[in-house]
């Protein structure tokens, strides 16, 4: 039962971060129309919690380097696999995160960071994935 629980925590910060990364995209789409739909408060606080994700990812590729710095293991995976999946070493990764925070305290978003929160998405929906069917063969 341990290793169920395991991954339900691990699918539950998944499905957190994939909600945030969403959030984001959903922002960035919002704040480019005309009319938008959402009002500017919401706007901000889902920029700002994109950043705050962002300061977990940088916490993360930080980690990779420096001995002793805490950082959350779930995140660090997900860091390793942005790296090898965009071809980024840690320093280009985290030039890209911290790159991406500045363009959302602005609220002017490039295609690089859309890139980096589609690709955040895509990497933490398989690692989810992958988790709810490691619970889903357990439960059998």
């Amino acid at each position: 039962m341990t290793n169920i629980w395991m991954l339900s925590k691990e699918s539950m910060k998944g499905m957190d971060i994939v909600s945030v990364s969403t959030d984001v995209l959903y922002a960035f789409e919002q704040s480019t129309l005309g009319k938008q739909k959402i009002s500017d408060r919401e706007l901000r606080d889902k920029f700002q919690k994109g950043s705050d994700l962002l300061s977990l990812v940088a916490t993360a590729v930080v980690g990779q380097t420096e001995k002793g710095k805490r950082m959350d293991l779930f995140v660090l995976r997900v860091v390793e696999s942005l790296e090898k999946s965009m071809g980024l070493t840690p320093t280009m990764l985290l030039k890209r995160v911290e790159g991406a925070r500045t363009e959302l305290e602005a609220r002017k978003v490039s295609s690089e960071t859309i890139d980096l929160f589609e690709k955040i998405s895509k990497t933490v929906m398989s690692m989810t994935s992958r988790s709810v069917e490691e619970i889903s063969t357990s439960l059998r």
